[in-house]
Order: structure tokens, then sequence, then C-alpha cells
């Protein structure tokens, strides 16, 4: 009793101290909802507007809803009530992670304040307009996605297995600090593996060694821009802006900052305003610049300018083509080029001695050199023939000329790709 007593305490100062600070937003809501609400699950919504879920200790068995005082209770409620309600903001002054935790956090907390005849009650219909304000502001298949997990409360559904249970309970019973910071590497690696970004950060606050701790986190970052156009993968989606802000904060070699901004423009194509063909052109610049801050003569630096060539093919033809030029000249740097290369270790410019299990490895097909010669081919074959002939290496000439070649035969003979997968 004394121990509940104590944690009761311990909250409502937390309660008191978010109620007193303006900084408190929607996010820092359904952090202190969990111990109201759903005891063992902690939600957040992370940098790109998704719903991240991290199961407590006692997430994975049946736990007795916890009974607060009800000056406690009230006192969670009012502040929810506080924050949630305060005057709108336009919808481009938010970013996604904003617009989307205001929208979750009012709408996994509507019922709780409908269904209750205490004294908070009396904020429910101004919560209710103001998630019926948001819910017109948010594209419809993403709005439908966080709207099915607005009552998740654990414990964890059955059938499901937690894929990062076992490490979890590794680290938490780890023997020394060298275990621990083992585990949690591995904890690091699971949790991007499954986009659990929120429980990857938390994994990599629990290594010691500054350095690794710094790698772990940019590894995180990296594997979140890769993964932005899945995460913005319905079409609607044109929220660019926010998109930007997390790259031009994120901690992260340039070549990744180069592929996000590139991704970022197709996005903001996706606009359709007066604005749209500035804005594109803006983060293909930054792309480029980001391209150029790599270092010359490193595999990373051919491509952060591949993927801009990408992505400059479908918006900008002429872009993409002076792109390219320049996307030979960083693979002629390069010693022993093949242009097969598909994965790149975050941490080998490390001085120390890094086991392989330490490596933090970024992979994605986008970075091979055939699949951009095969693009630029289908806007001009004679034009990607020439680029692939100025490669230097027969290695890399060979397969930027066959990938260009086998390109226009398969959109000439739409059979010849099935032959050749036979």
């Amino acid at each position: 009793k004394q121990n509940a007593g104590d944690a009761d305490a311990l909250y409502l100062r937390l309660l008191e101290r978010a109620a007193a600070d303006p900084r408190t937003d929607a996010n820092a809501v359904l952090l202190l909802s969990s111990p109201i609400i759903s005891p063992n699950l902690m939600v957040v919504i992370d940098e790109f507007g998704s719903v991240q879920f991290t199961l407590t200790d006692s997430g994975m068995r049946s736990t007795p809803q916890p009974t607060f005082p009800q000056n406690t209770a009230a006192a969670f409620y009012n502040l929810a009530a506080s924050v949630l309600s305060r005057p709108a903001t336009s919808r481009d002054a938010l970013t996604m992670q904003e617009l989307m935790s205001l929208f979750y956090a009012t709408g996994r907390l509507l019922p709780f304040f409908e269904n209750s005849s205490a004294p908070y009650a009396v904020h429910a219909p101004t919560l209710r307009a103001r998630h019926s304000e948001l819910f017109n502001e948010i594209e419809a298949g993403r709005r439908e996605q966080v709207t099915s997990q607005f009552n998740a409360s654990g414990p964890a559904p059955r059938g499901y297995a937690d894929p990062l249970r076992s490490l979890a309970d590794e680290l938490a019973h780890a023997p020394d600090s060298a275990a621990r910071e083992s585990i949690a590497l591995l904890l690091v690696r699971a949790a991007v593996r499954n986009r659990y970004w929120d429980r990857a950060r938390r994994a990599a606050a629990e290594i010691e060694d500054g350095g690794r701790r710094k790698s772990a986190l940019s590894f995180i970052q990296v594997h979140q821009i890769k993964d932005i156009l899945h995460a913005y993968e319905d079409q609607k989606e044109d929220d660019f802006e926010s998109i930007a802000k997390f790259l031009r904060e994120a901690d992260v070699p340039p070549f990744a900052k180069a592929w996000g901004f590139a991704q970022t423009a197709l996005i903001a194509a996706r606009k359709k305003d007066s604005r749209t063909s500035q804005s594109v052109a803006d983060l293909i610049n930054e792309a480029e610049t980001q391209a150029a801050r790599t270092a010359p003569g490193k595999p990373e630096r051919v491509a952060a300018y591949g993927v801009v060539v990408m992505v400059a093919s479908s918006l900008d033809a002429p872009r993409a083509w002076t792109l390219l030029r320049e996307f030979v000249k960083a693979a002629n740097a390069v010693e022993d080029f093949t242009g097969d290369n598909a994965s790149f270790d975050l941490n080998a410019d490390d001085s120390s001695e890094s086991e392989a299990a330490e490596q933090f490895i970024v992979e994605a097909e986008i970075f091979r050199l055939d699949g951009i010669f095969a693009t630029m081919a289908h806007l001009d074959f004679d034009k990607a023939l020439a680029e692939a002939r100025a490669l230097d290496g027969d290695v890399p000439q060979a397969f930027a000329t066959i990938a260009a070649a086998r390109a226009i035969l398969e959109r000439q003979n739409p059979e010849f790709r099935s032959q050749k997968s036979e």
C-alpha cells in the first residue's frame, strides 16, 4: 500500500509539472495516459506520424487495472483536456507528428470523457469538435489505420508474439555492462527491422559507450529515411514539410540526407498548388547539396548521386542527365567500383576494431548501378549508353550497358521479361 501510495504521489507530481509546462504536447499526454488507461502499454506517435507501441514488463500477461484516487484521475483528464483543446494551429504549421498525435490522443481519450459522470466530462463536447476538425485534415488511408488502433490497451492480442520480447528480457537481466551493451545493440537492430523506432531509440539509450550510442541512433534514423516512401505510401499524403524538418535535424551521413531529400521531393510532387514545382526543385537542390558533401572516392557518394538521379528522372529529366554525369564522375573516383553494391556499413570509417556483430548496415536496391541506367535508358537510350561508356572499368561499363539494353528490350518485347525469368 505504501508503494502504491508513493507511486500515486509521484504520478500526481508528474501531472502537475506537465500542466505547468507550456511545452506539454499530445505525445506527452499519450505517455501520461498509460498508467490510467493502458498500464501494460505505452503509446507515442513517431516523426512520420505512425503509432509506436511499447509493452511494459507486464505487457505479455494479464495484469489487474490499477485503481487511482479520484483526484489523480481527474488531474490527468483535466490536463489532457487542456492540452488537446488548445486553440487550433493552422494545418500548414503542424508537422505530421504533431497532427497525428493530436488526432490519435483525442480519439483515444474521447470515450473516457464521454462515458464518465465525473466533472471533467464537461470537456467532452469540445474534444469531440476538435476530433472532427482533425478528422478532416488527415488523408483517408492514414486516418483509417490510426483509428483502428484507438482502443489498443494491452496485454498483447492472443496469438501475438512480441518479436523483441526475448531480447528485452535478456537486457533486463544482463549480468554486466558489457553484456548489456551487446544485447542493447542487438535489440536496436531487431527493433529497426520491425520499424519499432521508439523502442529502437530506447534500446540505444541503454548503450553506455557514447560513440556506439551515437552510431546506433544514426543507424535508426537512416532506416527511418529508408522507410519514408513506405510510411507515406498513400498517394494523397503530401506533407513533405515535416519530413524535410526531420531530415535537416537528423544526425546522419550526408548520403542518407541526400536519399531522404530525394524521396521527399517525390512526396512534394503530389501537392497540386502553385508552389509545387519550386518546392520539388528546392528539395532536389538540397539532395544534390548533400550528395556533393559526401566524401569523394567513397561508394556512398555514388549512391547519393544515384538516388537523386532516380528521383529526378521522374520529376525533372534535364536535371537527371546533369546528375547522371555527376554520378559517373563519382563512380570513376572509387577504386575497384563495380556498381553491384547495395549496402553500406554506417560504421565503416570508425577507427575502432568493430566486430561484425557491431556493424550498422543499411541496404537498398536503389543504390545499384543497373537500376539507375535502366531507368535512364527509358528516357533516352542513346544518352544512357553514352554515359555508360564514360564509366571507367570494364565491369561497371558492361553492367550499365547491359542494364540499359535490357530495359529497352523489355519495353519493346514484354515477353523478354518472362523468358529471362525462366
